[in-house]
């Protein structure tokens, strides 16, 4: 929360203040463990100009607005701010000093004490941007702190404090430096003494470094000193960021060596942090002493929701820790941005997919999303409306409540610790490890349903361990640096599992090679390329001939030339040719070992080059329709991969042209349920999907099944159940079902009521502990189970049978009730 709401309603009433904030989410209060506030004062001049004079006017956020345009430093900031000076948030700016901040962390804890009897924790941030106040501190007197950008029109939208720099001498006192700053001190040293100070002179129990600070120079650009802005990788300059990262958290720790630390961290992926900046997670681990990773990133806009997902679960497979913690974007308290109202429609499909996300240990036990942080309680007005909270927290209590107990369909192979010895040990190969990330972000952004995660090390554990599902699709990049996790998969799939490879083979094994029956060629290819077949298989209104479009593939972010050759094995694989040339881009192989595995592979082709404009958004190419779209391959090579198997996972989407953005969709599973959930940021599209089991039926609606895929019907938000599936008797006709909640008896939880069946197979996920218990009823009368106990059911239940945490009817006409 930042400080408004305070100084709206004066220093007299800082107790009253404090209450209705806690009292406002009591809800969430109620079911916490602890409780905690990040007290945002300003842009972090407070910390670094304390003196030691209570008395000392604070530098806080006032006003509305992007803040320091025009000093020193050179803020800038194309389109939304352009040309717009912050404003005072009040008529009349409060002025505030130190003392005003003690009496409102002091306020917030007394409260919390009172009315909850919970210890509650003040955390206070530091922020490297110039965003939230005016700072004559950062962009007048210290510009020397600032990272360094190009000039011209691809300069970094912003300059923001740097980790890596050394200050000027200045003679005047601060808390942590009564004498001043010594010429040389670096930013390490500087921050970390005035951060000791500052926590123990106002009460503050923990830090959060904001924005990437402590990570990498620059939090928003796809650009960094590693990957520039002419598109040029320079791997020669890793280990000079690395020991510059490196001497910061020495400098830092030994200043302030015991202070918790949380991270928001960059706006990236893992990967993209070690490839751009070489941002090397690994060593913040070790030297912050975090018991954290950094959360998922905020969803600035709907269409971003992928990016988010997909650097949350990077950031979950390497963690060392278990708690993993879930931010929320609701309110911004410092422009005119209000993310519950302008970005998610009032609906929470945001946490509601981030929450969804899992991550898979080597134990086979599953870690979720332990820490629930809000962004931010109040506006840009120091407003705190009720009606948001009374309208976000059933969404955010239905998350917690129902997280996933059990790996979704696809889980993503990540190899955090791998990835971070190319960095260390191969720089070079930095290309293959930017794809890594920006290809799988861009396949879930098409549609592919990735929200678990395993880190390929713990995956290789799995396999020797023979705790590796095979009814579980593992999707995994080629291995830039070390072979081990890809030879577990190709294991994997000899016992019958299924397996997905992506990105360039030049560091494959020779079995990888010759398990995909795939050779090098010398000649690497870039540009445009005729491919064999579409690439996507969906559905759309108005379309170009799709087999005509070519195939754009730039080197510098595609992770290389294309150099995989071979023949086409089965009418499923994608072939390229440019000038007489062939290329293997996708290999589908349904029949592989023994035990009837499954491998396939994609080459990885991302939807945009070096044109980073603009640099801080989501790059790709326009117009969309002129060529194909690589990432729908992902989604399409797993449909193709497992139809006709047990796990069988098909989804087709229906949009108006290829242009139109596709549907961001997330399965996971709790107490024996599928659920969907994901957003539109189109509405007009839909989804279809056909499994191993058949066609899910959503509990709550009817259905419509078409040639034997179950066709939503959702809005903006998705979060649909399913526990019943259902394999029509004739798939060539259109059919509709409808299951409904229906009423329960005693002792029992729920109750579903199928119609719509005709001669069809059944396929029931119950709760496995009811299924376990022997409470299972399935009936085609409502009640025909009333009164009785698990071993009468027997009676009265139709025929069925049970294959682990599943109930299978062969064939069924007409209603049929499912209670335990």
């Amino acid at each position: 929360m930042s400080i408004k709401p305070f100084a709206r309603y004066g220093a007299e009433a800082y107790p009253d203040t404090a209450r209705r904030v806690l009292k406002t989410w009591e809800k969430l209060i109620d079911r916490a463990d602890e409780v905690a506030a990040l007290i945002w004062v300003g842009d972090s001049t407070d910390l670094m100009t304390w003196s030691g004079d209570p008395d000392q006017p604070l530098v806080w956020c006032s006003q509305e607005g992007f803040c320091n345009l025009g000093r020193k430093g050179e803020p800038y900031f194309p389109g939304w701010f352009e040309g717009r000076p912050p404003v005072p948030y009040l008529d009349e700016r409060p002025r505030l000093t130190y003392t005003d901040l003690r009496d409102i962390v002091a306020a917030l804890k007394e409260a919390a004490a009172e009315l909850y009897g919970i210890e509650f924790h003040a955390g206070i941030p530091y922020d490297p941007t110039p965003e939230f106040a005016e700072s004559p501190f950062k962009y007048d007197e210290h510009v020397e702190i600032l990272h360094d950008h190009p000039e011209g029109p691809r300069r970094y939208s912003q300059r923001f404090v740097s980790h890596q720099k050394t200050f000027h001498a200045d003679p005047r006192p601060f808390a942590g430096f009564p004498s001043g700053i010594p010429e040389g001190t670096t930013v390490g040293t500087f921050l970390g003494r005035q951060t000791k100070q500052f926590a123990a002179d106002f009460g503050f129990d923990y830090l959060w470094l904001s924005n990437g600070f402590g990570y990498s120079h620059y939090a928003w650009h796809i650009n960094g000193t590693v990957l520039e802005t002419d598109g040029r990788w320079y791997p020669e300059r890793v280990p000079e960021q690395l020991a510059l990262l490196e001497r910061f958290w020495i400098d830092f720790r030994r200043e302030c060596p015991e202070l918790p630390i949380e991270f928001r961290g960059t706006n990236w992926p893992v990967g993209h942090d070690l490839s751009t900046d070489a941002a090397s997670h690994t060593l913040v681990q070790r030297l912050s002493s975090s018991d954290v990773s950094p959360p998922n990133v905020p969803v600035l806009y709907a269409e971003l929701l992928a990016m988010d997902v997909t650097t949350y679960l990077t950031r979950m497979a390497g963690a060392t820790t278990d708690r993993i913690i879930y931010r929320a974007y609701l309110n911004d308290p410092w422009h005119e941005h209000n993310p519950w109202f302008d970005i998610y429609n009032r609906q929470a499909f945001e946490t509601l997919s981030c929450t969804a996300c899992a991550r898979l240990r080597a134990d086979g036990g599953l870690d979720v999303p332990t820490d629930l942080h809000i962004l931010t309680t109040d506006t840009e007005r120091g407003e705190m409306p009720q009606d948001q909270v009374n309208e976000a927290v059933p969404g955010y209590l239905r998350a917690l409540e129902e997280r996933a107990d059990r790996p979704g369909p696809v889980v993503w192979v990540y190899p955090f610790r791998d990835l971070h010895r190319v960095l260390e040990n191969r720089p070079g190969r930095l290309p293959q490890v930017f794809n890594v990330d920006h290809f799988m972000w861009r396949s879930i952004e098409a549609g592919t349903p990735v929200n678990t995660v395993v880190e390929a090390d713990d995956f290789t554990t799995l396999v020797a361990s023979g705790r590796a599902d095979t009814q579980t699709i593992f999707i995994a990049p080629t291995p830039a640096i070390d072979g081990r996790y890809a030879d577990a998969l190709l294991t994997h799939a000899q016992h019958g599992g299924t397996v997905v490879f992506y990105g360039p083979l030049d560091h494959a094994s020779g079995d990888l090679l010759d398990a995909l029956r795939v050779t090098l060629a010398d000649e690497l290819l870039g540009g445009d390329f005729r491919v064999s077949r579409p690439i996507s298989e969906d559905l759309f209104e108005s379309r170009a001939d799709l087999a005509t479009l070519p195939l754009r593939h730039h080197p510098s972010t595609g992770g290389g030339g294309v150099r995989e050759t071979g023949d086409r094995l089965t009418d499923d694989d994608i072939m390229l040719e440019q000038s007489g040339r062939q290329r293997v881009w996708a290999r589908c192989l349904r029949n592989f070992g023994d035990r009837g595995g499954a491998i396939g592979w994609v080459r990885g082709t991302l939807p945009f080059d070096t044109d980073f404009e603009p640099p801080y958004l989501r790059p790709k190419l326009d117009p969309a329709d002129r060529f194909q779209r690589p990432q729908d391959a992902t989604r399409h090579l797993i449909a193709r991969l497992t139809r006709g198997r047990d796990n069988a996972w098909e989804l087709r989407q229906t949009r108006a042209e290829p242009g139109t953005e596709p549907i961001r969709l997330f399965i996971k599973r709790h107490r024996g349920a599928f659920y969907f959930a994901g957003s539109k940021p189109d509405t007009s599209s839909g989804f279809r999907v056909r499994t191993g089991d058949g066609a899910p039926l959503f509990t709550g609606l009817t259905t419509p099944v078409r040639r034997g895929f179950a066709c939503d019907s959702s809005s903006k938000t998705i979060y649909r159940e399913a526990r019943v599936f259902v394999t029509p008797s004739d798939t060539a006709r259109d059919r509709r079902y409808t299951v409904r909640n229906h009423s329960f008896g005693l002792n029992q939880s729920r109750a579903l009521a199928v119609e719509g069946l005709d001669d069809d197979r059944i396929v029931v996920y119950p709760d496995p502990a009811a299924l376990r218990e022997g409470r299972v009823s399935l009936t085609d009368a409502p009640y025909a189970d009333r009164g009785l106990s698990p071993s009468e059911l027997t009676g009265v239940n139709l025929p069925h049978r049970i294959d682990g945490e599943r109930v299978v009817i062969d064939r069924h006409t007409g209603p049929l009730f499912i209670k335990w």
